[in-house]
C-alpha cells in the first residue's frame, strides 16, 4: 500500500510538472493599433482619419506571421515602409502578401519627410487606389520595437506622410532610438511610440505542442514504476 501510495505522488508530480512547463512554450501573439493624435504623427490630408492595426503571431513552426493594416480617411495610400533590422535580407521574408522591396531608404521625392535615415525597412508599393492597405509577411525573425513610414501624393503643396510618433530624432544622438526589446519585452499595444517589427535575432526550431508535452509527461510513468519498484526489491 505504501509502494502504491509513492507512486501515486510521482505521478502526480510529473503531471504537475508538465502542467508548469507547458505554458512557458505558449505560442505568443501580440497586436495593437495606434492612430491620428493618439499615436500617429502625419501631415497634409492624413493629419487626422489615420490608424494603424499590427499584429504579430509566432507559428507552431517557430516563424512569426507579421500583419499591417493602414487605413486612411483621404487621398489613396501610394506604399508602406516596415522598420526591419539592419542586417536582414530579402531572404529572411516569405510568404509576402505583395511584391517587395527590402533597401535603405532615405529622404527624397520617394519618402519626403522621413524623419530618419538612413531608414532599413521593407518596403510595399501599393499599386492600386485604396484607403485601405493590408501588407503581411512571414519571417523567422522576431519582434522588436521600431517604426514604419508611409506615404501618398501631396495636398495643396503639402507631402501626405504619416509615421509613429515614436519614429523621431534624439535631440542628443541625433539618431532615431528604438526601445531594447530585451529590456522592453514585446507586448500588446504600443510601446513609447513604437510598433512590433522584424529583429535581428531569429527563432530557429519548431515550438512543442502543449499536448505532446503532456503526453510525453504521462508516457513517462510506466517507466518511472518500473524502476521505483526494481529499487525496492
Amino acid at each position: 500500500m505504501k509502494t502504491l501510495i509513492k507512486l501515486n505522488r510521482i505521478w502526480l508530480l510529473i503531471i504537475a510538472l508538465s502542467v508548469i512547463v507547458v505554458p512557458s512554450y505558449a505560442l505568443q501573439s501580440y497586436s495593437g493599433t495606434i492612430y491620428s493624435g493618439a499615436g500617429l504623427i502625419g501631415q497634409g490630408s492624413w493629419s487626422t482619419g489615420v490608424s494603424l492595426y499590427w499584429q504579430v503571431t509566432q507559428k507552431e513552426e517557430g516563424y512569426w506571421h507579421y500583419y499591417y493594416n493602414l487605413t486612411v480617411a483621404r487621398k489613396n495610400i501610394s506604399h508602406i515602409i516596415i522598420e526591419r533590422s539592419f542586417n536582414t535580407t530579402a531572404a529572411d521574408f516569405f510568404n509576402v502578401s505583395s511584391s517587395y522591396l527590402v533597401e535603405e531608404y532615405r529622404v527624397g521625392n520617394g519618402n519626403p519627410g522621413l524623419p530618419d535615415q538612413p531608414f532599413y525597412g521593407i518596403k510595399s508599393d501599393v499599386g492600386y487606389n485604396t484607403l485601405n492597405y493590408v501588407f503581411y509577411f512571414d519571417s523567422w525573425r522576431r519582434p522588436m520595437w521600431g517604426d514604419f513610414y508611409a506615404k501618398d501624393g501631396k495636398t495643396d503643396g503639402i507631402d501626405n506622410i504619416v509615421y509613429n510618433e515614436g519614429f523621431r530624432k534624439d535631440p542628443i544622438t541625433g539618431r532615431d532610438w528604438d526601445p531594447d526589446i530585451n529590456i522592453y519585452p514585446a507586448r500588446d499595444g504600443a510601446f513609447m511610440g513604437h510598433i512590433l517589427v522584424p529583429d535581428t535575432e531569429s527563432t530557429s526550431h519548431a515550438i512543442p505542442e502543449a499536448g505532446s508535452l503532456f503526453l510525453g509527461a504521462i508516457g513517462l510513468m510506466p517507466l518511472v514504476a518500473y524502476k521505483y519498484k526494481r529499487r525496492l526489491k
